[in-house]
């Protein structure tokens, strides 16, 4: 009888294994990024740090309620203490974690968006914008308190979904689940390939109309000694490319499962995917929190961190050394980041290439590296 209002059968011990593992490595994670940029010397968070921050805050949440009580609730054997209240609003929290880790990376695809595709159009605020993924966090997350109740079976309490108590109404149950599927996943994983996209093609656009003599005025950035032909758009596109492909790899890879599991439940319950992998496709959505954090620390650190933040105070000290000049009331994004291109009608035009962004990247980076 317990199995009917639990759910399908799973393998206990190693969902309990998996959840322990996510666990600490997403604590250790996702505190290592919060000490780090809580802890910079800069009075102020760049606008990618204050997000990336959020994201962390997000993702601290989801071990800390998500993972953390789902253990709990795995090795006292899914048995329920407290009241109908309490069940619902456990389970709201529980999703709400997830979501909100979900769509602050969503948010900081918009960032990236606006800063590479659309530098001369004001960005919105990164504290609105994770504000706004906070709040739009709760609407899939308030259902959970009309889809689970507690149900008592032989003098003991659960807290278990209505549609494993109420197994006669199927098509409530698969409406419920494409309005998930199509909010936590779907609508997400089109916004980040569909943003990470358009910034590559910018970024490819701004490589192949590059000339000769655009690609000499930028070498005055590099420190003397460079090598002039590793100019900072292949950098800024390279890294790009990486960073979008391993942030939407890790969510595809981390979420599809437990989203194909659930809606094998609701369109085909018939369909048995075995114990094992229900015991780890139930919870490895999660994950994504456990990964996160590493992904931040790979492309944010590093030893490149020192030589570039170096990048950054020479080009700093020639322009405040250059304060005599007329050139010097120029902005420092106009005289740095003009690249000649052409127009449509074959004129010249001036296209803002976001050099600045990546000498603000790795600014970040160099404040990063130096808590290693």
């Amino acid at each position: 009888m317990e199995d009917a209002v639990l759910g399908p059968q799973y393998a206990s011990t190693l969902r309990i294994a998996v959840i322990g593992t996510m666990l600490v490595l997403s604590l250790v994670g996702n505190s290592f990024v919060c000490y780090r940029l809580l802890t910079s010397r800069r009075q102020r968070l760049l606008k990618t740090q204050v997000l990336f921050l959020n994201l962390a805050l997000a993702d601290l949440l989801v071990t800390l309620v998500t993972m953390n009580t789902q253990l709990l609730w795995e090795i006292v054997g899914r048995v329920w203490v407290a009241g109908d209240i309490p069940c619902r609003v456990f389970k709201v929290l529980q999703t709400y974690a997830l979501v909100s880790s979900t769509y602050m990376l969503v948010g900081i695809a918009v960032d990236r968006h606006f800063a590479i595709c659309s530098p001369l159009t004001p960005a919105p605020k990164p504290r609105l914008v994770a504000a706004t993924c906070w709040l739009l966090s709760l609407v899939s997350s308030v259902p959970n308190l009309f889809a689970f109740r507690l149900v008592a079976v032989r003098e003991k309490n659960y807290c278990s979904s209505v549609f494993y108590v109420y197994r006669d109404y199927p098509a409530v149950r698969q409406i419920y689940m494409a309005f998930i599927f199509a909010l936590v996943f779907v609508l997400p994983l089109v916004a980040l390939v569909g943003l990470y996209a358009s910034v590559l093609l910018r970024l490819w656009k701004l490589a192949a109309v590059a000339t000769p003599q655009s690609l000499r005025a930028r070498r005055v950035v590099n420190s003397p000694g460079r090598n002039p032909d590793r100019s900072t758009l292949p950098k800024v596109r390279v890294r790009t490319l990486k960073m979008a492909a391993v942030i939407s790899l890790a969510f595809l890879v981390t979420n599809l499962p437990y989203m194909v599991q659930e809606m094998l439940l609701a369109f085909w319950p018939h369909v048995s995917l075995g114990p094992h992998a229900v015991a780890v496709f139930g919870v490895i959505s999660a994950s994504n929190s456990a990964v996160n954090p590493y992904i931040y620390l790979a492309f944010n650190g590093g030893s490149g961190s020192t030589v570039c933040g170096a990048r950054v105070r020479g080009v700093w000290r020639r322009l405040t050394r250059s304060s005599a000049s007329k050139r010097s009331t120029v902005s420092f994004r106009t005289q740095w980041t003009t690249l000649k291109v052409p127009d449509n009608k074959g004129a010249l035009a001036t296209a803002e290439l976001p050099l600045a962004q990546d000498l603000e990247n790795c600014e970040m980076q160099d404040k990063a590296g130096e808590k290693v």
